[in-house]
């Protein structure tokens, strides 16, 4: 179970020892019949200190854990988040609204987060070392602003690249000036959604700006749409934030990203991505790791400036531009694709149409829409390593140590430490790690050869 750690927060795991706690402070049973469900139930989690101290088998009397709400509109915080259910592989995700200057906070108002089948693939870079000189600097041009944690740039939202106002992409909002907060939400068996106005945050030359998360499909597909209108031509970023590395999988069209991690028990799970728009030049395009949008943000190993040595590695980021346009109307889909069985298409449909009471009107509205081809078959762990150690015996034969490189990066993440549960996978295992055992004999040969070069001069 991950939590959002928007603003200063840490990332992690959510801890749900806390729920008898809660189950007492708010009167709600359904809390305490949920952890009962954890510890008595089919998981057998383990008791802490915190259930100890708090358990009592009146508080979940007539309550039933199906009966907790899958989704809350957190008004003190401006924030709506969705759930599929409460088990690991859930989806959850949220939009985050509200104020930018507050105690702790972030330029990150329409911030937005997913996990879906066990992964956490959309994510807030959180905390900031507090010890950079200026860190509290929480001025307009203050330098708090400007460092990739805190600035817009380490969100989940869109960034205003025309806007010279500082900071840029977003307006400097307090709690006592105008901002945006959730101004629909609506939840029912089938799904939800929370919409917000931005118009304010995107500056004089906006004239409509709305953002929203729906959460459809009998709650199993997640769509992030933006409604905007300029008053004249104008540029900007939509960006993301994504928590695993390999994503370089994006169709030649520019419309689909599929991002594979493994989920808790080493099961491959991808993550489709899907673009929808009427503006056929928008494309997603994957960032260079120390790439900003603006010039003034600080981030790690960016330049020669003494602070950014302290800030932290920016997260890998996924991004769609737009240059001089006066509308941009984007809605990017998220599912997961080894449950095509499951999956309903999802044309762009105006957030004033949008509704959950059945999955009809999305099947409808989207009968026609081609996702660029058949669907295709979800990859099995003996494919994924058949596959990687092809192209790297292929990069072998041709001596091409940067598409060794390449090929090592982008498998990394769910093939080297990948547990093989039968004979096949084992041995295709091996043969991979073998190869990476060769690389770093490569990279150890190449760096033996450049000493000797220095050691001759």
């Amino acid at each position: 179970y991950y939590m959002w750690n928007y603003h200063d927060g840490g990332s992690g795991r959510v801890d749900y020892s806390y729920f008898y706690y809660a189950s007492r402070l708010f009167d709600d049973p359904t809390l305490a019949s949920l952890r009962d469900q954890m510890l008595f139930g089919d998981e057998k989690l383990s008791f802490s200190i915190i259930d100890a101290l708090y358990y009592s088998p009146e508080l979940s009397v007539g309550a039933n854990p199906d009966n907790v709400k899958l989704d809350y509109n957190f008004k003190a915080i401006d924030t709506a988040t969705f759930h599929s259910g409460y088990e690991e592989d859930s989806i959850f995700t949220g939009l985050h609204t509200g104020p930018n200057h507050v105690t702790h906070g972030d330029m990150d108002c329409g911030n937005f987060t997913l996990s879906m089948g066990g992964v956490n693939w959309v994510a807030d870079p959180g905390n900031e070392n507090y010890n950079i000189p200026g860190f509290w600097d929480t001025g307009e041009n203050g330098t708090r602003y400007k460092l990739y944690c805190k600035s817009i740039e380490g969100h989940n939202t869109v960034m205003i690249r025309n806007d010279t106002t500082i900071p840029r992409g977003q307006r400097y909002t307090t709690k006592s000036t105008n901002y945006a907060t959730i101004d629909s939400f609506y939840s029912d068996e089938n799904g939800g959604f929370a919409i917000t106005d931005m118009t304010y945050e995107y500056g004089s030359r906006c004239t409509s700006g709305k953002r929203g998360v729906l959460l459809t499909n009998s709650r199993s597909t997640v769509v992030l749409q933006d409604e905007i209108s300029f008053s004249s031509a104008t540029d900007l970023t939509w960006i993301l934030n994504i928590n695993i590395q390999n994503y370089k999988n994006i169709s030649e069209d520019g419309k689909t990203i599929r991002v594979k991690a493994l989920d808790k028990n080493n099961e491959i799970v991808t993550l489709r991505m899907t673009l929808i728009s009427d503006d056929d030049s928008l494309k997603f395009r994957k960032m260079d790791t120390y790439e900003t949008v603006f010039p003034t943000t600080i981030i790690a190993n960016t330049y020669n400036e003494s602070l950014a040595y302290l800030a932290k590695d920016p997260l890998p980021r996924i991004c769609i531009e737009a240059n001089g346009v006066t509308s941009f109307n984007v809605a990017v889909v998220f599912q997961i694709e080894e449950h095509t069985d499951e999956i309903v298409p999802y044309e762009y449909t105006s957030m004033d149409n949008w509704r959950t009471e059945t999955d009809e009107w999305v099947k409808e509205a989207n009968k026609d829409i081609n996702y660029g081809g058949a669907p295709v078959v979800p990859v099995t762990p003996l494919g994924m390593f058949q596959r990687a150690n092809q192209n790297l015996q292929a990069a072998y034969d041709s001596g091409d140590v940067k598409k060794v490189s390449e090929i090592l990066w982008d498998t990394r993440d769910y093939l080297l430490n990948y547990n093989a549960n039968n004979a096949s996978v084992a041995e295709e295992a091996r043969k991979y790690r073998e190869y990476r055992s060769k690389y770093n004999m490569m990279l150890r040969a190449i760096n033996n050869s450049f000493k000797d070069l220095l050691f001759d001069r």
